[in-house]
């Protein structure tokens, strides 16, 4: 996806999640067990914070991850203000200068794609909390899709160690929109290639839905999606995803 892809989507979503009413603060988000939408609100606001100074920063200079924020209704206003922030750094820095990146150094552009995914996972979670989620788009999923397993979930999100040594394969494949990723899994790692293949089991459907049951914000039973094959694979590997 181009650049200004990313920076749509992450508008988009940050105007889900400036719209909070802070009456709805205290309501618990069921997909982030724990959090209320306050937390879920200073979470995704110190994130953006935190994403503006890397861009900002010179190369090399450690930025701290956590400032201090306000609490209460007054944590609304303060994402929109970080949120606004967010998007003028990342339309106005060059994309192509190297930053910190928690993977390693990687041009600006590194954080345009996360931001945009971090937002839209986090804005499907606040909508989720208070009433009905707006469907995810298609391309923007299934490049989130591409994100979590090529660059997140198989580099620093998963501990491969509980599984057969003889390794398993799984095939993850959108429907409405072009994607198709295969996972050979192994106690060293998790290898992941673009390709049509046949895996142990396969976690087929829409890619919004795709995205959502990756990232363990719908259980595989409530998605509109279907397996194929054993199941069971599938399901030890989101359960020892750090997500």
């Amino acid at each position: 996806m181009l650049d200004a892809d990313h920076v749509a989507a992450l508008s988009a979503a940050n105007a889900i999640l400036r719209a909070t009413d802070p009456a709805t603060l205290d309501v618990a988000v069921p997909s982030c067990p724990g959090w209320d939408v306050g937390d879920l609100i200073e979470h995704i606001a110190q994130v953006q914070r935190w994403a503006t100074r890397i861009v900002l920063a010179p190369p090399g200079e450690k930025v701290p991850r956590r400032i201090e924020a306000p609490s209460g209704p007054a944590i609304v206003d303060w994402f929109a203000e970080g949120a606004d922030a967010l998007v003028e750094a990342l339309t106005t820095v060059d994309l192509d200068h190297d930053v910190y990146a928690f993977v390693g150094t990687r041009p600006a552009r590194w954080w345009v794609r996360r931001q945009a995914h971090e937002a839209v996972v986090h804005a499907w979670d606040r909508q989720h909390a208070t009433g009905t989620p707006d469907p995810i788009d298609p391309s923007i999923a299934s490049d989130g899709i591409d994100e979590l397993l090529t660059v997140l979930m198989v580099p620093r999100l998963i501990d491969t160690s509980g599984f057969a040594p003889a390794g398993e394969s799984i095939h993850v494949h959108t429907t409405d929109v072009e994607g198709e990723w295969l996972m050979r899994v192994s106690p060293d790692g998790i290898d992941v290639t673009r390709e049509h293949a046949k895996g142990d089991v396969a976690l087929r459907g829409p890619a919004g839905d795709v995205l959502l049951v990756l990232w363990g914000r719908l259980a595989i039973d409530d998605a509109e999606v279907d397996t194929f094959g054993s199941d069971d694979v599938l399901r030890r590997l989101l359960a020892v995803a750090n997500l």
